[in-house]
């Protein structure tokens, strides 16, 4: 037996999800747009880092943000889950150790440096989405 009461509810509750995942999306886009930046641009992010931290894989880290950028673009698109999760955690990963990296910088030997905000705020959106648990 069907409960149409029940079944009108939960239809109801379906159509006030998102029609698209703006923080996902969001999220993504910067992430996949900066770390082509940081990719392609040699020297770029070795600049902007402490002097003790010059060895950093630069390459590496800007295909690490290309990578989980691109799964959790397909997990928006395709609405597989479990892209959408691994992508935020991915990224909420790569952000929290650019985060880092950035805010060493702009606080220790470098010069004061805005790039920590930016950095901050792509962290924060990303638990934001990973620990309400909706991967939108």
């Amino acid at each position: 037996m069907i409960d149409r009461e029940l079944m009108k509810q939960i239809n109801k509750e379906r159509s006030k999800k998102p029609p698209f995942a703006f923080w996902g999306m969001m999220i993504s886009v910067v992430s996949l747009l900066y770390g082509e930046f940081i990719w392609r641009v040699d020297g770029f992010f070795l600049n902007h880092a402490e002097p003790y931290m010059q060895k950093l894989p630069e390459n590496f880290i800007g295909i690490f943000l290309i990578f989980g950028a691109v799964i959790k673009l397909i997990g928006v698109f395709t609405e597989i889950k479990i892209c959408k999760r691994w992508g935020i955690w991915l990224l909420g990963g790569a952000w929290s150790g650019l985060f880092v990296v950035t805010t060493a910088f702009s606080f220790g030997t470098g010069y004061p440096h805005p790039s920590w905000i930016f950095a901050l705020m792509l962290m924060v959106s990303s638990f934001r989405i990973a620990f309400k648990g909706d991967f939108y």
